[in-house]
């Protein structure tokens, strides 16, 4: 499995079918500015209506609240069983 990832400052999540769903689910690497090494990748959904990660997933994981930052995130992951 290839993860294609993506700085959350260089763009926001988006779907490639054009279909719009009211989430985007994303595999993201979630870190602490303070700390220069080290980081956790977990999984959290973007909220494409208010455009920013869906407030319920961070609450319920303490690797994406502060002081952790969600720095990368994919959402276009290349599986090796893809047609």
């Amino acid at each position: 499995m290839k993860l294609n990832w993506t700085k959350t400052d260089d763009r926001k999540p988006q779907t490639y079918n054009g279909f719009k769903p009211p989430y985007i689910s994303c595999i993201v690497f979630s870190c602490n500015p303070e700390t220069p090494q080290g980081g956790v990748i977990e999984t959290c959904r973007w909220d494409v209506k208010n455009e920013c990660w869906f407030k319920d997933d961070i609450r319920a994981n303490w690797y994406l609240q502060e002081p952790y930052k969600i720095t990368h995130f994919a959402d276009d992951v290349d599986s090796p069983y893809a047609p």
